[in-house]
Protein backbone atom coordinates (compact mmCIF):
# COMPACT_ATOMS: atom_id res chain seq x y z
CA UNK A 1 0.00 0.00 0.00
CA UNK A 2 1.48 3.33 -1.05
CA UNK A 3 1.33 6.31 1.29
CA UNK A 4 1.92 8.72 -1.57
CA UNK A 5 5.23 9.76 -0.06
CA UNK A 6 7.39 7.48 -2.19
CA UNK A 7 9.99 5.01 -1.04
CA UNK A 8 12.12 6.04 1.91
CA UNK A 9 15.68 6.99 0.96
CA UNK A 10 18.15 4.23 1.69
CA UNK A 11 21.16 6.28 2.72
CA UNK A 12 22.04 9.77 3.86
CA UNK A 13 23.65 10.38 0.48
CA UNK A 14 20.48 9.37 -1.37
CA UNK A 15 18.35 11.48 0.97
CA UNK A 16 20.45 14.58 0.36
CA UNK A 17 20.41 14.01 -3.40
CA UNK A 18 16.62 13.77 -3.34
CA UNK A 19 16.38 16.95 -1.28
CA UNK A 20 18.60 18.83 -3.71
CA UNK A 21 16.45 17.66 -6.63
CA UNK A 22 13.24 18.58 -4.79
CA UNK A 23 14.21 22.26 -4.63
CA UNK A 24 13.86 22.63 -8.41
CA UNK A 25 10.93 24.81 -9.37
CA UNK A 26 10.18 25.82 -5.80
CA UNK A 27 9.83 29.45 -4.66
CA UNK A 28 13.04 31.11 -3.41
CA UNK A 29 12.12 30.96 0.31
CA UNK A 30 11.48 27.22 0.10
CA UNK A 31 14.70 26.60 -1.85
CA UNK A 32 16.62 28.58 0.78
CA UNK A 33 15.05 26.51 3.57
CA UNK A 34 15.98 23.26 1.80
CA UNK A 35 19.52 24.56 1.26
CA UNK A 36 19.84 25.38 4.98
CA UNK A 37 18.54 21.93 5.94
CA UNK A 38 20.94 20.20 3.54
CA UNK A 39 23.82 22.32 4.88
CA UNK A 40 23.12 21.09 8.42
CA UNK A 41 23.17 17.49 7.22
CA UNK A 42 26.41 18.12 5.34
CA UNK A 43 28.02 19.55 8.48
CA UNK A 44 26.82 16.53 10.45
CA UNK A 45 28.57 14.40 7.81
CA UNK A 46 31.75 16.49 8.03
CA UNK A 47 31.77 16.08 11.80
CA UNK A 48 31.22 12.31 11.45
CA UNK A 49 28.00 12.40 13.45
CA UNK A 50 26.53 10.44 10.55
CA UNK A 51 28.18 8.61 7.67
CA UNK A 52 27.15 8.85 4.00
CA UNK A 53 26.26 5.15 3.95
CA UNK A 54 24.07 5.28 7.08
CA UNK A 55 20.48 4.38 6.40
CA UNK A 56 18.09 7.18 7.15
CA UNK A 57 16.74 5.59 10.35
CA UNK A 58 20.21 5.08 11.82
CA UNK A 59 21.24 8.59 10.81
CA UNK A 60 18.19 10.09 12.47
CA UNK A 61 18.94 8.14 15.66
CA UNK A 62 22.52 9.42 15.63
CA UNK A 63 21.35 12.99 15.05
CA UNK A 64 18.84 12.63 17.88
CA UNK A 65 21.59 11.31 20.14
CA UNK A 66 23.68 14.38 19.30
CA UNK A 67 20.88 16.67 20.45
CA UNK A 68 19.12 17.26 17.14
CA UNK A 69 20.16 18.26 13.65
CA UNK A 70 21.21 21.79 14.57
CA UNK A 71 23.45 20.52 17.38
CA UNK A 72 24.83 17.72 15.20
CA UNK A 73 25.65 20.20 12.46
CA UNK A 74 27.10 22.84 14.72
CA UNK A 75 28.87 20.88 17.46
CA UNK A 76 32.64 20.79 17.19
CA UNK A 77 33.31 17.64 19.20
CA UNK A 78 30.27 15.37 18.94
CA UNK A 79 30.97 11.77 19.94
CA UNK A 80 29.48 8.97 17.82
Amino acid sequence: MSTGLGAAPKTVTTYLEELRKSREGKPDPLREAIDAYVALWERALERHVVEPSDDRGSALAKVDGAGGLYEAGEASDVQT
